[in-house]
């Protein structure tokens, strides 16, 4: 058995050098940080090649944990005491490795309950180097507590700033949901459900899945957009990168990772009324009691400047009701100025839920290229309409303009079950307009999501 230096060995190897240089993970600050005890998982050629390949695409994020995956926070020295710590053994990231497979592995290799291979390579000054090979060591499961790692490094995150690729991920949802799908199939809705029920079954974060249920509507599309915000560059508020990325992987594989694969295979199965259930989320309905009287007063107005200035207080008024549920009460901290939009992002988010509909009743979302680009210019970063609108008497186009839609509509926060009147009634009033009254959605499911989402973070 020889006695290597970690450093030296991946710096020896071509590949994997090139590979950390190329997600700017440094292996000598990455043993620093974890003091004395450490070992080395050193990928095969096989493996490695799967992360060059990772590396090499557009989003890095899962090619950089896999890597630091390869780290784990104790010392390694033989089979025997590898199977002594077997039940907890931690990575650089803090999670367990899979189980070990007792009786397929031997007296110098270990195999793992996902099909890994390790076999031990060398020892060096409480530091160990085994070979991987069959499976990279996965980066999520379930948080370590081993008594004999160094969990001074479980938080460690290092390597690159990679952003999750939002955009590309929402253009292929949009492409399949304009251009693909026949009329029964409903992509974003399938996102939708899933990214609830990821929430609530794998997160245990109830107040997520109650913040994407204060937003769905049966424009499913443009719900899609305000939830996964694609074209801002930060202030993420509904899911994380982090998040978003768990959540795809969980996805592919809650699918089976292939385009070919039913959505039936994650248990639901009926999309419609498991997405009505969402809509008609009680702990949603809870967080604003008083949302009736607030629209009621904003439909009183006369003058566009009188508009303006109630969809400020209107803002305030329903954002004072939503103290309960924290990932949402994000986008309208801050005061307003006079002149500005302080609460830009809930202002944003109210002129694409408007703009969605009028486009959702004329049938407009059957073009891809015309979506995309109203999505791109409303792209949550800054308001569009109400910061340019002509500050004019009251006319007949007052009445039907997306400033005056926005204040009588339930676009500042929807919550399901709260009856209105459609957009045909615009000029009256006597009602409050639901922005989706007359919209119909479809009652048939035939997903490929799975190979859709895999694809859209990957390529």
């Amino acid at each position: 058995m020889s006695n290597v230096n970690i450093v030296n060995y991946i710096n020896s190897n071509n590949r994997l050098s090139l590979l950390f240089k190329n997600l700017s993970l440094n292996p000598d600050t990455i043993i620093s940080n974890i003091e004395n005890k450490i070992t080395f998982l050193a990928p095969d050629d096989k493996l490695t090649g799967e992360l060059e390949k990772l590396a090499n695409k557009e989003n890095k994020y899962e090619a950089t944990k896999f890597v630091q995956s390869l780290f784990l926070t104790i010392y390694l020295p033989s089979v025997d005491f590898f199977k002594k710590v077997k039940d907890d053994i931690p990575t650089l990231l803090g999670k367990k490795i899979p189980e070990v497979v007792e009786e397929k592995s031997s007296t110098n290799k270990i195999q793992l309950k996902n099909g890994s291979i390790l076999e031990l390579l060398s020892i060096s000054n409480n530091k160990s180097i085994w070979k991987l090979s069959n499976k990279l060591i996965p980066y999520s499961g379930e948080t370590s507590s081993n008594k004999y790692a160094n969990h001074s490094a479980s938080n460690v995150t290092g390597g690159i700033e990679y952003e999750v690729n939002r955009g590309k991920l929402f253009e292929n949802i949009l492409k399949k949901y304009t251009i693909e799908d026949s009329k029964t199939d409903n992509t974003p809705m399938e996102v939708l459900v899933m990214m609830c029920k990821w929430a609530v079954e794998e997160k245990k974060d109830h107040n997520m899945c109650n913040s994407i249920c204060s937003q769905l509507s049966l424009d499913t599309i443009t719900t899609l957009a305000i939830v996964l915000q694609p074209y801002k560059t930060s202030g993420y508020t509904y899911i994380t990168d982090e998040e978003l990325s768990e959540f795809c992987a969980w996805a592919s594989n809650e699918s089976g990772g292939s385009e070919n694969t039913s959505y039936l295979s994650s248990g639901i199965t009926n999309m419609v009324d498991e997405y009505k259930k969402h809509m008609n989320n009680e702990e949603v309905k809870k967080l604003v009691p008083n949302v009736v009287s607030t629209r009621q007063k904003a439909i009183r107005v006369n003058t566009k400047y009188v508009i303006i200035e109630n969809i400020y207080n209107h803002q305030k008024d329903i954002s004072k009701n939503m103290d309960n549920m924290e990932r949402r009460q994000k986008s309208y901290d801050g005061d307003l100025k006079e002149g500005e939009f302080k609460n830009s992002l809930g202002l944003c988010e109210t002129e694409l839920r408007v703009v969605g509909a009028l486009m959702y009743e004329n049938e407009i979302e059957k073009d891809y290229n015309k979506l995309l680009g109203v999505f791109k210019k409303y792209n949550l970063s800054e308001v569009w309409i109400l910061s340019t609108v002509e500050m004019v008497d009251c006319n007949i186009a007052c009445y039907y303009s997306t400033a005056y839609l926005a204040l009588r509509s339930d676009a500042f926060l929807y919550l399901p079950g709260i009856p209105g009147s459609s957009l045909d009634n615009v000029a009256n009033e006597k009602h409050y307009i639901k922005l989706d009254s007359g919209m119909v959605i479809p009652d048939k499911k035939t997903s490929k999501l799975g190979g859709l989402i895999k694809n859209s973070m990957l390529d």
